[in-house]
């Protein structure tokens, strides 16, 4: 497992220790959508999600990567039999943290649409080359508030070479039961 900074670059991607630590769940009530969660088995799963706006219904984790750099995001996820919509993932900077950037700075792996999903596990992998070094020491403290959160990300959005970059998965465009497990970023070695 690639380390930076002494520790994982995904935490708890195994999700062993039973919680969700180190991830967020974003979720609007103003939406309707009350994200149902619970982890067993090194999985978290996900219950009756409604189809909504992919930006409100999210499973995320800020993590640090270094600049001009090369990387493997891998994760393993599966759906139940009823699905609608669609599943996306993305390693970049939140979308409202971005005023100030230029859209082409904004992501180091684009959205990718989880095609192929079942009731099956299935693993995905991804490689990409980070544009901008991270460093979300700073930004990301337990039990944030997300207004101070967004003065902080205002701030690091001046310096294009240093800015908050979160691993996301948008479920709010998709109806049904999600799963994933196994989600791991690790450095392309040379």
């Amino acid at each position: 497992m690639t380390v930076l900074n002494g520790k994982e670059i995904v935490q708890n991607g195994d999700f062993k220790s039973k919680r969700l630590e180190h991830w967020q769940v974003g979720v609007t009530k103003k939406y309707g959508q009350e994200l149902e969660s619970k982890v067993k088995g090194n999985a978290i799963h996900f219950e009756n999600i409604k189809e909504t706006s992919p930006k409100y219904v999210t499973l995320s984790q800020y993590i640090d990567l270094e600049e001009n750099t090369e990387y493997t995001v891998s994760f393993d996820a599966k759906v139940g039999d009823k699905m609608t919509g669609k599943v996306t993932m993305a390693v970049g900077r939140p979308g409202f943290a971005c005023p100030l950037q230029d859209k082409s700075n904004y992501n180091h792996l684009k959205p990718r649409m989880l095609k192929e999903l079942g009731p099956e596990w299935k693993h995905f992998e991804f490689t990409f080359k980070t544009i901008y070094k991270t460093d979300n020491s700073e930004v990301f403290e337990k039990g944030f508030k997300m207004s101070k959160a967004k003065e902080k990300w205002r701030t690091y959005e001046k310096d294009p070479g240093i800015a908050p970059t979160q691993i996301i998965f948008n479920l709010g465009g998709m109806g049904g039961n999600f799963s994933l497990k196994s989600v791991k970023i690790e450095k392309v070695s040379k």
